[in-house]
């Protein structure tokens, strides 16, 4: 790919949050390349459902032995169960989809954020999640490049909130859950076979939706360290001075 596509790509990224590209069916290679236009991709335990010549890549299928199966079917950015440097962007890209069901679900965590009631917007701004893996990240963060606040969220994997009573953190999750599943308050993808999206992950959230398991669907995600060199602040220009 020429230098001047993958930067209009970044570029694109930072102001639309998420890209949807019409594609043909990417060799998992191809998938790689790909998404190291925009950082360094993770690496993943090599599993009977997985790629082993391709760590990179996380198999997803609705059908026993192609892939992790029913996962993802709630708001969250991928990454949050990690400590350190969380996941930045994923791209992902269906090899096999039914002619329907399977959407994605992908909502704007800038306008999620700054459409919240005022007192849960005023609570949150001070909140921690505190995830199943024993991970800790601010409920609102800012964005690296933007410096735009955004809900950083994963309803499923969260354990509490922090100074939160557990009854008080299933009250919130369900408020932020209610509030992204609002009217108008996500887009959804309808898969075609071949489609890429790639996502910031520290702008949006997704959500699965079921899918008959009789009809087969693959999908496989790249996703990109949390030191993406798209978000890293450019070196600051030293100016020389005479003294």
């Amino acid at each position: 790919m020429l230098a001047e596509h993958a930067a209009l790509l970044r570029r694109a990224l930072v102001k639309h949050h998420l890209l949807v590209i019409r594609a043909k069916i990417l060799a998992p290679a191809e998938q790689i390349a790909l998404a190291r236009i925009f950082g360094v991709p993770e690496r993943w335990p090599k599993e009977p459902s997985q790629l082993p010549d391709y760590p990179e890549i996380y198999r997803v299928a609705n059908t026993p032995g192609e892939g992790y199966q029913d996962i993802g079917r709630y708001w969250h950015a991928d990454g949050t169960f990690l400590k350190e440097h969380v996941t930045a962007i994923s791209l992902w890209h269906v090899v096999e989809h039914p002619a329907q069901g399977g959407d994605t679900l992908f909502a704007n965590m800038h306008l999620a954020y700054e459409t919240l009631p005022e007192d849960l917007k005023t609570q949150v701004d001070r909140l921690q999640m505190i995830g199943l893996s024993g991970s800790a990240h601010p409920v609102v963060q800012t964005h690296p490049v933007t410096g735009r606040k955004a809900l950083y969220t994963s309803i499923a994997m969260t354990k509490s909130f922090s100074g939160l009573d557990d009854a008080e953190t299933k009250l919130l999750l369900k408020r932020l859950d209610d509030h992204l599943n609002r009217p108008g308050g996500h887009y959804r993808h309808q898969w075609r076979p071949g489609d890429v999206i790639v996502g910031d992950n520290l702008s949006v959230a997704h959500q699965a939706t079921p899918l008959d398991r009789s009809y087969p669907r693959v999908l496989h995600r790249v996703t990109i360290r949390g030191d993406a060199s798209i978000f890293r602040p450019p070196p600051q220009r030293v100016v020389a001075k005479a003294f």
